[in-house]
């Protein structure tokens, strides 16, 4: 497929909002609220390589979502270079939007964003590392995603806690079935994704403005994965996943020889495993360490600035 667009968000509302941060991005959490919108050193390295990855590799054009003050940062640092497309004026709207928490729901600039780009489109997160050419059987199927998760330990959500707990009523919910990992997402150009992106953005909406006393952090994930596979499921969508496994939330921390391990990554029968894999790195939680660890960032980072050079020479070929 040639006609697509690349598309990635970068909603900076929660970044001026983390003085209000829990679980997850417990770590980013500041006392004081900044006053200029900026990413850290290796943030602005890793978003380098994955735009010139993404470029390198599928040739397509790619669309930024973002903000005033996130267009603002790339304008200073002279990365709108990369982009072909930014739109500014629809994360703007949703900044205006006062019933969405931005530090409980951090996500939302990049829900709705993907809900409201025409399709065909391959969303990526911004720190997603394409390495070669995507295979062609991903832009044949309905929705492709990057994996599955099997969702476990707090992050399991029952369906009594859902209507219980959380006052929610979602006729697609399922309580057992994997969810998909959003930071590779291409959603193909046909009126069965259209419905879904559709739902999508409503059941999100639903649940993101809802007042609860407190948000956890297995709320903010259905908000965010879970409800687009409860949607999945319910319309029967032709769904692929990038790669050939699935990841087990909650691994065993103990090593691989002790009685009873949890690997972090398996196979399911049910999984095809005849299509070739995309070939991709997410940092993902390696964020985590390079902001406790100095020198671990510092070695990852002359080894993504040496794959940026490698891109701009393929490029500039």
């Amino acid at each position: 497929m040639s006609n697509f667009k690349i598309i990635y968000v970068n909603w900076t509302k929660p970044f001026f909002n983390k003085k209000n941060f829990t679980g997850i991005k417990s770590y980013l959490k500041d006392g004081q609220a900044p006053l200029e919108y900026k990413l850290e050193d290796y943030e602005k390295l890793m978003q380098i390589y994955s735009f010139t990855s993404a470029k390198r590799h599928t040739g397509a054009p790619i669309k930024m979502y973002t903000d005033t003050a996130g267009y603002e940062y790339y304008r200073k640092e002279n990365m709108l270079q990369y982009f072909d497309e930014v739109d500014v004026d629809f994360l703007n709207s949703v900044n205006a939007d006062s019933s969405i928490d931005p530090a409980k729901f951090w996500t939302s600039g990049k829900i709705l964003s993907i809900c409201n780009e025409k399709p065909p489109f391959l969303f990526l997160d911004t720190d997603f590392f394409l390495l070669n050419k995507i295979p062609d059987w991903v832009f044949k199927k309905d929705v492709t995603h990057a994996h599955w998760e099997l969702l476990r330990a707090w992050l399991y959500v029952a369906e009594g806690r859902v209507k219980d707990e959380f006052k929610l009523d979602i006729p697609e919910f399922s309580e057992t079935m994997l969810i998909p990992n959003t930071c590779f997402l291409f959603m193909n150009d046909n009126d069965l994704v259209k419905s879904m992106q559709k739902r999508y953005r409503e059941l999100h909406l639903e649940i993101v403005t809802k007042d609860y006393h407190y948000v956890p952090d297995e709320l903010w994930l259905m908000t965010d994965q879970n409800i687009l596979g409860y949607i999945l499921r319910h319309r029967n969508a032709d769904v692929g996943h990038a790669i050939n496994k699935i990841y087990i939330q909650f691994a065993d921390n103990l090593g691989s020889k002790v009685v009873g391990n949890t690997p972090r990554w398996t196979h399911f029968d049910n999984i095809e495993k005849q299509l070739p894999e995309v070939d991709y790195h997410h940092v993902w939680f390696e964020k985590t360490h390079m902001h406790q660890n100095p020198e671990y960032k510092k070695s990852i980072m002359k080894d993504w600035q040496a794959r940026i050079d490698e891109n701009l020479k393929a490029l500039s070929l």
